[in-house]
């Protein structure tokens, strides 16, 4: 019976935020952000992985997504504007990737390139 009611304050509280969420931004957020993350080395997709958007004036988090098996990511819901995209995944470092939404949505014509933080350390030995 806890559990029960741990879940279902888990899920009020989520809609009580995503409600909040999208009151505060009552702009038009029809534009979105799809790509793919790869091993810069080894050239496969990252499972998984962290992609998160952010507003380049003020580094505000506007939405993010996780890949799927394919490394691939789409991220909705996003303002016109200068953004950037922050992914990460552990045992890579982090890797920025400015983008401006201007009048459609953006699908990156090429692949962010994730580099290995062992890569890293094996090259500088």
């Amino acid at each position: 019976m806890i559990i029960k009611l741990n879940w279902i304050v888990l899920i009020l509280t989520l809609v009580l935020i995503n409600v909040g969420i999208t009151a505060e931004g009552q702009t038009k957020n029809i534009y979105s952000i799809s790509g793919q993350l790869i091993d810069s080395t080894s050239s496969l997709p990252i499972e998984y992985a962290s992609v998160a958007v952010y507003k380049s004036i003020d580094s505000t988090l506007v939405s993010g997504a996780i890949t799927n098996v394919k490394g691939e990511f789409l991220i909705n819901n996003l303002p016109q504007g200068k953004l950037f995209i922050k992914s990460s995944y552990i045992g890579y470092n982090t890797r920025i990737t400015n983008v401006e939404i201007t009048k459609s949505s953006i699908i990156l014509s090429e692949p962010i390139l994730m580099n290995s933080l062992w890569f890293i350390l094996t090259r500088f030995r």
